[in-house]
């Protein structure tokens, strides 16, 4: 069985890495703790006014002992994501459509030199057909709540995915999103891959401590 878990999780990331190869742009690293293997991607984009903006991309996962109905309780709560989302000062459910669709806001105390911000995101969650699998994304939704005085996220697209391998879940995270301002390109290096391999570590070790 445990065999048959390796292999299958062999094959789900190199069938996923391989999607990423075929970008010469894409960059490979693993945190320092060697746990977490992250790709990053630096772009730029034409916004809705014709300025040129930085698109940062990035895919993180690992495996954990943890099962993922506790994983994805975890991300339900909106509370709970406070914990692992950086800088995130402020963490306020809207409004839930359905269980599996809801409307968040974040205010977001960055550090210098990049001014505070703020993101509105509305999340949809699906199963797989055979109940082994969640995914949850994140869609920015700048105009769904009024303006509180900093700069907003405008484009912020998030992709959380939970996935049953025996006695393992697999957890990936997939993010592509531009900064409320250009970033300095030091600044962004020195994010990667740490950056990303945190907020995934932090949020196995909140659904570890969170109640059933």
């Amino acid at each position: 069985m445990q065999l048959k878990v390796i292999i299958s999780l062999l094959l789900w990331t190199s069938l996923n890495a391989c999607l990423f190869c075929q970008s010469q742009d894409w960059k490979k690293e693993t945190t320092k703790d060697g746990t977490i293997t992250v790709w990053s991607q630096f772009t730029t984009r034409d916004n809705e006014s014709g300025k040129d903006v930085q698109v940062l991309k990035y895919r993180c996962f690992t495996t954990t002992g943890i099962a993922r109905s506790k994983l994805v309780a975890t991300f339900r709560n909106t509370v709970n994501h406070k914990n692992f989302m950086q800088y995130t000062e402020v963490c306020r459910e809207l409004s839930r459509a359905s269980p599996n669709e809801w409307l968040v806001y974040y205010a977001i105390d960055t550090p210098w030199p990049l001014p505070d911000s703020d993101c509105v995101t509305l999340f949809q969650l699906t199963e797989s057909a055979d109940q082994k699998a969640t995914v949850i994304k994140g869609t920015a939704r700048p105009t769904a709540y009024a303006r509180q005085g900093v700069k907003r996220m405008e484009y912020n697209d998030t992709k959380y995915t939970f996935k049953e391998l025996g006695k393992e879940t697999y957890v990936e995270i997939e993010a592509a999103f531009t900064p409320v301002t250009n970033a300095p390109k030091w600044l962004i290096k020195g994010w990667f891959p740490e950056g990303p391999g945190n907020l995934l570590k932090k949020l196995i070790k909140t659904a570890s401590y969170d109640t059933p």
